[in-house]
């Protein structure tokens, strides 16, 4: 069971086991015991802060009645990698006990408590390079996620954007280049990366037409192959902003100092593989880019969640096993 409920993104409006939309949540918590076949696995994803709500303690008394044991995490694309941040609780139920401890009462964990390093030779039960036990399947579906190993920073790099992106860059860019409003109004909240960044921040389902907290931007960089410098392309950015705040706030001609940086939104089919969406996804030909959007950033990050269910299945057999797989096999290439 994938679900999600009550705790609102944008701060401020988290109105909780209160607020009108998590009425249909309180139901499946209150139906789940009677049902003559109750589920033996859950795995569920919500916002960051709902490990704190009502809604919360809720689920896990429902749990208890149950008899499931679980784990809460709080987990980001980027501990994947993927270059793109989405923090977000995520729970795991099921009938047997985890083979991992639980943090003690109030704490979650906040990283899988299994090797993600991709590594498939390891001989000893402990990865050689994290010290974290293996799941091999798990190490499996790991292989080959990362760019390289940053031995300066004693871990793991995700790809840049450029590489992760290479096979949906668009052709024609025309249509995402941020509108002059943008620019005049709202540049200086803009959060901008380029083809040679290894992050991005999370892109909600505002993403398009919000711009405070709704996602990253794109900056071109014609020096970005093989994850080239960034030194001409910072120059440029800061010396057309410094012009820029020489302006008063909404004057126009703010705008003729930073169009020409040709800043950009990511497509949506950039959107999506920023999600882990597998190669051979594409949208609806008759939705609108801002429907697109909207469904991407209400989705989950597809390799996120097909950790986790290696993570949920770990240990168990027969049919479920399979299922184990076959959930691994939906992330496709991500």
């Amino acid at each position: 069971m994938l679900g999600s409920a009550s705790r609102d993104r944008r701060l401020g409006l988290q109105g909780d086991t209160s607020d009108a939309r998590t009425v249909s949540f309180l139901h499946v918590l209150d139906v789940l015991p009677r049902l003559r076949r109750p589920p033996r696995y859950i795995l569920l994803e919500n916002v960051r802060g709902f490990e704190r709500s009502a809604a919360r303690d809720a689920l896990i008394t429902t749990l208890r009645q149950l008899g499931l044991h679980w784990r809460e995490l709080l987990l980001t694309p980027s501990q994947l990698g993927v270059p793109n941040s989405r923090s977000r609780y995520y729970l795991l139920a099921r009938r047997r006990p985890f083979t991992f401890e639980q943090p003690p009462e109030g704490q979650v964990l906040e990283e899988l408590p299994f090797c993600t390093c991709g590594h498939t030779n390891n001989s000893d039960s402990a990865c050689n390079s994290c010290n974290k036990p293996v799941l091999d399947r798990l190490s499996e579906y790991m292989s080959g996620k990362w760019d390289s190993h940053d031995d300066s920073a004693g871990g793991l790099l995700p790809p840049t954007l450029g590489q992760f992106l290479a096979d949906v860059a668009p052709s024609d860019t025309s249509r995402l280049l941020l509108p002059d409003k943008v620019l005049c109004r709202y540049g200086e909240l803009l959060d901008i990366v380029r083809p040679s960044s290894r992050r991005s921040c999370c892109l909600t389902s505002g993403y398009g037409h919000l711009v405070e907290g709704a996602g990253s931007v794109l900056l071109p960089d014609n020096n970005s192959e093989g994850g080239g410098g960034d030194g001409g392309e910072s120059g440029a950015l800061d010396a057309a902003f410094a012009v820029a705040r020489l302006l008063p706030p909404g004057d126009p001609a703010r705008a003729d100092r930073l169009r020409p940086l040709q800043l950009r939104w990511f497509s949506p089919q950039e959107a999506a593989r920023l999600m882990c969406y597998p190669e051979w996804f594409s949208f609806p030909a008759e939705l609108t880019d801002r429907q697109r959007y909207k469904l991407v950033g209400n989705s989950v990050n597809v390799r996120t969640v097909a950790a986790l269910m290696l993570v949920l299945m770990d240990g168990e057999s027969g049919q479920s096993e399979g299922e184990s797989e076959e959930s691994a096999q939906a992330g496709g290439a991500c």
